[in-house]
């Protein structure tokens, strides 16, 4: 997970005029989780060749950071789109909880020649992360150097939703519109630590 400054313009140096303001690096962050799990799903299958398209290219901006998307080297593709967005900042326990609610498009090549084209599917899916400052300073992981540097830990749980419906800061499950609506499903729960580069 990377986040990066932005300060709304092109300057290189977003350092001086951001004013601490950073976002997530959707580009670095959807490429980073694609290929761990490609190495993951390849290596536990490697009996059966299971086998997963490479990432070829990957769309996204910080200036329209709602929009990401990703294009696969079997001519597929898949777009992820923010629809809503929240956050609560926790005073007395100086945390931070996120919400995102993405429309997710997947569209597969045609099967000929590995054209693109094929028939859209959209889901969507729910991010709900918290944010906390460790007090505690450690060394980071291979540092030899013996500074001592602040992290940032946070919990990650994402949420399978196809009604795309629902509360984003909701914990609650099924608050989907309709009393039919298919319940979420929780399909992956992360701890993630953050600390800051030299």
């Amino acid at each position: 997970v990377r986040f990066i400054t932005v300060d709304g313009d092109d300057n290189v140096n977003t350092n001086a005029n951001s004013n601490e303001k950073v976002i997530a690096d959707r580009q670095f962050n959807e490429a980073s989780y694609f290929n761990a799990l490609k190495e993951a799903v390849e290596q536990s299958q490697s009996q059966q060749k299971v086998s997963m398209p490479s990432i070829q290219t990957i769309v996204w901006s910080p200036f329209n950071p709602n929009v990401c998307t990703i294009n696969y080297n079997d001519s597929s593709m898949k777009e992820i789109k923010v629809t809503k967005r929240a956050a609560e900042l926790d005073m007395a326990t100086g945390s931070i909880s996120s919400s995102e609610y993405r429309r997710i498009t997947n569209v597969s090549s045609t099967g000929t020649g590995n054209l693109p084209g094929g028939i859209p599917n959209i889901s969507a899916s729910r991010v709900l992360t918290k944010w906390k400052v460790n007090d505690t300073m450690s060394n980071s992981a291979g540092d030899e150097s013996g500074k001592q540097k602040q992290s940032v830990e946070g919990l990650e749980v994402v949420y399978s939703d196809g009604a795309m419906g629902g509360d984003p800061m909701s914990m609650g499950i099924g608050s989907g519109g309709g009393g039919g609506a298919k319940q979420p499903q929780m399909i992956s729960k992360s701890r993630l630590r953050l600390q800051k580069l030299d």
